[in-house]
């Protein structure tokens, strides 16, 4: 994600993207860790990195097909224990206000046995 202009960069080893991002969403969901004194950097959160993936599909706005391209395209399972923060995933969704983002929390809840 980045605030400035939207690259793609094809490499060796796949290609890349950076997405554009409003500023005011840009910063929910990121850590700074530093490796030393002089190596910070920031990481985003599990569910941000998921969000951040999905949130501008317009083909993902339904449970069902949240669900099939979580299963079949991302291959994660689902019913992992600890896999996304619900509370986290609820912060979102208020922030980036997108049904897709409502899709993927309603998936992760029901899968919780949050429903």
């Amino acid at each position: 994600m980045t605030l400035g202009r939207r690259k793609r960069f094809d490499t060796p080893v796949g290609v890349f993207t950076y997405e554009t991002v409003p500023e005011r969403l840009f910063g929910l969901g990121v850590r700074r860790v530093e490796l030393s004194s002089t190596q910070p950097y920031q990481i985003a959160s599990p569910e941000k990195a998921m969000v951040d993936i999905i949130w501008k599909r317009t083909d993902l706005d339904t449970p069902d097909s949240m669900e099939h391209y979580l299963v079949y395209d991302m291959r994660l399972d689902l019913d992992r224990k600890g896999l996304f923060s619900l509370e986290r995933m609820r912060r979102l969704e208020r922030a980036y206000g997108k049904k897709t983002v409502t899709a993927l929390t309603t998936i992760l809840a029901a899968r919780a046995g949050h429903e």
